[in-house]
């Protein structure tokens, strides 16, 4: 049995950030961190410049051994949480060790989505969520042992990857399931651009379609037939479809819908009768289900900002603060020459109407998501510039009433609005 004032499971972002933050709270405390990767810390955001060679693996490394034996945080790498006994404060690892805790965060964030492809072409399949994928990728195109790759699914993986394999001047294709990019969350005039874009780049770009079969080829390649019975043929398959959550620990006891509830001090919300249980239990990062005030519904949000702000206030809760989780969410990348930012809640379903502003001359185009008047989000492709300003808009609740039809102008300018 291994005894400690605090356990966090999870050692990303999230995690690291709240042990640190404890340390500096309490100088005494006994602190481990459960990891079921090898790795110490380092970044998910540095490894598409990682895997385009123009970052060394160094920089993507955000800690080292030493980093923890100074801060006195025991790093059990290669353990993996397998459940949590609440009413004994235990948890359970799957190697067989028992760690106690007086407190507990679960920062155990989230795990690629399954493909029912991937067992049988494994050596074809490639993603890009930990650091080993990084490294099979950089193998992949700096030994230039492709010539074609095909990227499956949406959203920013599928833009990072198209990113990595352009860099190389690797014929690249995109398939996707829905209608046009980002449907769920763009119209389709910004579907249009971002069609155009990859127009421009010579990606080949599939809609409304999925991989239904996949065979090898005798010249070790591999072709993939789709639903609608197109054939594409390729080297590799890059996999951009999503993570699920690693919820699972606490389902018997915390209240669990997309992600584990949490009020606004990141403290679990408990199943009824389960409140003594989960008295001493913190939940951040990708994990956990949170409720926006600003845009008025519950939400869930995997990226690094968000993993790391959440760490930060879980870790000063948990040490004894009385911080309140607040916060408008935001992502950008840059990639295929463009930069794409989602800032606030973008759920085009959710939103009472939304507005938006283009200039496909210029290569720009904003959406702006309005609920009960208010901004509550918007998406931005090379407008990143209005970030500060709408940032400003959704936190202070501005009405929009008064200055909708000057919003629909894409030539007007929103700072003397």
């Amino acid at each position: 049995m291994h005894r400690y004032d605090y356990i966090i499971i999870g050692g990303g972002i999230a995690g690291t950030t709240a042990a640190e933050t404890i340390r500096k709270a309490d100088s005494n405390a006994r602190i481990a961190i459960l990891e079921e990767e090898k790795h110490v810390l380092y970044s998910r955001v540095f490894l598409p410049k990682y895997c385009r060679n123009e970052i060394t693996r160094e920089k993507v490394m955000l800690r080292s051994l030493g980093d923890y034996e100074k801060e006195r945080l025991d790093l059990y790498t290669y353990e993996k949480a397998e459940s949590i006994d609440f009413v004994k404060r235990e948890v359970k690892a799957l190697s067989g060790n028992i760690f106690s805790y007086g407190k507990l965060l679960i920062a155990s964030g989230g795990s690629v989505r399954a493909s029912d492809f991937e067992k049988e072409f494994a050596d074809k399949i490639f993603r890009l969520q930990t650091l080993e994928d990084a490294e099979r990728i950089r193998d992949l195109v700096l030994r230039n042992k492709v010539n074609k790759v095909l990227i499956v699914g949406g959203g920013f993986i599928a833009l990072e990857f198209a990113g990595i394999f352009l860099k190389f001047e690797i014929e690249t294709s995109l398939v996707i399931k829905s209608k046009y990019f980002w449907e769920d969350y763009i119209s389709e005039a910004g579907g249009v651009d971002i069609a155009e874009i990859f127009k421009k780049k010579h990606i080949e770009y599939f809609t409304d379609d999925e991989i239904f079969k996949i065979e090898r080829t005798e010249e070790s390649g591999i072709v993939v037939i789709t639903r609608n019975r197109k054939k594409i043929y390729a080297d590799v398959i890059a996999l951009a479809i999503g993570i699920t959550r690693n919820i699972e620990l606490g389902r018997r006891v915390l209240n669990i819908g997309e992600g584990i509830k949490v009020d606004e001090n990141l403290k679990v919300k408990t199943l009824p009768g389960m409140e003594e249980a989960g008295r001493e239990v913190y939940a951040a990062g990708d994990v956990i289900e949170y409720f926006d005030a600003f845009s008025g519904k519950e939400r869930i949000i995997g990226n690094w900002n968000h993993s790391f702000l959440t760490g930060h206030i879980a870790g000063t809760n948990m040490a004894g603060g009385s911080l309140k989780f607040h916060s408008t969410a935001s992502y950008s990348i840059k990639s295929l020459d463009q930069v794409f930012t989602f800032l606030g809640d973008t759920d085009k379903k959710w939103a009472d109407e939304t507005i938006v502003r283009r200039l496909p001359l210029e290569n720009k185009y904003t959406e702006l998501f309005i609920k009960n008047g208010k901004l509550i989000g918007a998406v931005l492709i090379n407008t990143f510039q209005l970030k500060p300003l709408l940032t400003k808009w959704i936190e202070e609740g501005r009405d929009l009433a008064q200055i909708k039809s000057a919003l629909a102008d894409s030539d007007s300018n929103l700072e003397i609005l």
